[in-house]
């Protein structure tokens, strides 16, 4: 009995050997990223790799899969092997199931590429892609963070967080107010200050939990923009709306930022109101200092 198993299970070897070859000697998923994992806690970064790479084929879900990229950016990242790095990170931010999981991996990778000497091939990696093809979102989408982080040219991060928006249109997709609000904000990173401000207008009545954020926003834009008019009313809505959620995350800003507009457009009452309500949120000594100046010369109007 004991001679016919080990019959039948040489037969399955035979059977199964050149898939457990191809994928490292591992049989399964589990196998392959506990093996993976342990090296990589320990350490071994370059001795991980081999089963990292078999857990990520062995895998099946995009998430799985996802997880396993992204550890495999870092191991192939110090082991200087940078094609590799740039097809793990690209497949994250492909098959992400959450826009944070993109988001992160690229923040990552483009770290990666600052701390090795890469800033250049990355840049060319991705232009070169868009020459190809337009359209390639990917490749847009790094771009519009090399942009952001790297060389901080906010023009051509801009252009690129443009380029996003006209292809989710033309997709189909529903408008993203997030990546719309991110365009808002390097076109006043970039001095466009009339048309951060514009934007910031347009998508302030249906971002849902930013929209006074938004109306505050724009209101700094038209200041910037010499418009006082127009940025007293936009801090006005902001004002009768009150502080959103997303106002609430940086509540001494939203309220320096208002009292700062009604302070230049000669609203005294208003922008003593909400410097008070900013030193009063403010957990730090030099901000409470630095506003109870400003509310000084609230009070002098």
């Amino acid at each position: 009995m004991l001679r016919r198993f080990a019959f039948c299970w040489l037969l399955l070897l035979v059977a199964g050997s050149m898939v457990v070859a191809q994928e490292g000697g591992y049989s399964n998923y589990r196998e392959a990223m506990a093996a993976g994992a342990s090296l990589y806690n320990a350490g071994k970064l370059a001795e991980s790799r081999k089963p990292l790479e078999a857990a990520a084929k062995l895998a099946e879900s995009d998430s799985d899969k996802c997880r396993i990229h992204q550890t495999l950016v870092v191991v192939y990242a110090e082991g200087g092997d940078f094609p590799k790095m740039f097809e793990s990170a690209e497949f994250v931010i492909e098959h992400a199931p959450y826009p944070a999981m993109a988001s992160l991996t690229c923040r990552a990778l483009l770290g990666h590429v600052h701390k090795k000497g890469q800033a250049e091939a990355a840049r060319k990696r991705y232009e070169q892609r868009l020459l190809k093809n337009d359209k390639d979102r990917t490749a847009m989408y790094v771009m519009s963070n090399y942009h952001g982080l790297l060389d901080r040219d906010f023009a051509q991060q801009c252009k690129y967080f443009q380029g996003l928006l006209h292809l989710n249109k033309a997709d189909g997709k529903d408008f993203d107010f997030e990546l719309a609000g991110k365009l808002a904000f390097a076109y006043r990173l970039s001095n466009q200050f009339v048309e951060s401000a514009e934007l910031f207008e347009k998508i302030a009545p249906l971002h849902k939990d930013e929209t006074a954020w938004d109306y505050k926003e724009a209101a700094g834009a038209w200041l910037k923009a010499g418009q006082k008019d127009k940025a007293l009313a936009a801090a006005k809505k902001a004002d009768e709306l009150g502080a959103d959620a997303r106002a609430e995350r940086s509540i001494d800003r939203w309220h320096s930022e208002l009292g700062e507009v009604f302070l230049a457009t000669g609203e005294g009452a208003l922008a003593v109101k909400h410097y008070e309500l900013a030193i009063e949120k403010a957990k730090a000594d030099y901000y409470k200092k630095k506003f109870a100046e400003e509310l000084e010369k609230a009070k002098k109007l």
